[in-house]
């Protein structure tokens, strides 16, 4: 098959998978009766999911695809983060805050490093979350979001706090 034509046909199997995150993304948000319906649709089509995604990795210079990327880590993130491990949310999140920076599409940028952050948390990677909610902060800033730049200052207040360390945590909440 040729490259132009492969490509569409991946374009074609992630913008599927891409409306089942959307699915169990919807069912997630309805609340706590829905959560388990959304994880089960989410976790049946896991592995095709998976396999779009590590496709799109493969061939990000589209800008279709990038914009894919960005949108499989915006709407599969809460289900990413309280049921698979930091592993796959660190890979997820790297691609779509990535992809975010190549669309320039700010408000996502910051919502995937905040999502970028939790993951290198869950993982011990201490270092790692406080330049990544520093940045989310100064992502914000540059675009008078006011809300994202409170809620990156809370998360990094509430991450040094849940560490013990009250006095870095006084700082930023």
């Amino acid at each position: 098959m040729e490259s132009s034509r492969l490509e569409q046909v991946v374009v074609l199997h992630a913008q599927y998978y891409l409306e089942v995150i959307r699915q169990a993304n919807a069912l997630w948000q309805q609340g706590p009766a829905q959560s388990i319906e959304a994880v089960s649709l989410f976790e049946t089509a896991w592995s095709n999911i998976a396999l779009a995604h590590t496709r799109l990795l493969s061939a990000q210079h589209n800008p279709v695809i990038r914009d894919l990327i960005d949108r499989y880590g915006h709407f599969a993130a809460d289900i990413l983060q309280r049921n698979f491990s930091a592993e796959i949310q660190i890979q997820w999140f790297k691609a779509a805050v990535d992809a975010a920076r190549q669309v320039s599409d700010s408000l996502r940028i910051g919502a995937h490093l905040n999502n970028l952050a939790l993951a290198y948390a869950a993982a011990g990677f201490t270092d790692e979350v406080t330049s990544l909610y520093l940045e989310r902060i100064r992502v914000a800033q540059a675009q008078g979001d006011l809300e994202g730049e409170a809620a990156g200052y809370c998360n990094l207040g509430t991450f040094f706090k849940d560490r013990g360390n009250t006095d870095e945590a006084i700082l930023y909440i």
